[in-house]
């Protein structure tokens, strides 16, 4: 939908590529801003490969569950598979550093290297 509507699959968003587990609690001394680290900017692909296998995501993912129909889409809607977020992390390095085999896979056979 976002992609027949014209929005951009490369711009980059400052979205935390991790799922939500608990609300961030603050440092032993207190101190929230000592333990908090702004999120990467992230494209629509990364976040889509990082939410992928997340329990918690059913309600930010696809409607039928097919998150590798979204990587296919986004990369077909001109998604740059080679595109790196701020600290330096294409999609490929994500599916690989969270061990899933099957997003690995598919960004191969997509052109990711």
């Amino acid at each position: 939908l976002l992609l027949g509507a014209k929005a951009n699959p490369n711009e980059l968003v400052s979205v935390s590529r991790e799922p939500m587990v608990d609300i961030a609690k603050p440092a032993p001394d207190g101190d929230f801003a000592k333990r908090h680290v702004p999120p990467p900017l992230s494209s629509p692909l990364m976040l889509a490969v990082a939410w992928s296998g997340s329990t918690g995501a059913s309600a930010f993912g696809p409607h039928n569950g097919d998150w590798a129909a979204t990587v296919r889409a986004l990369v077909k809607g001109g998604a740059n598979v080679h595109a790196r977020s701020s600290d330096g992390k294409t999609a490929l390095d994500i599916a690989k550093a969270r061990g899933d085999l099957d997003m690995t896979k598919l960004l191969r056979e997509l052109g990711a290297r």
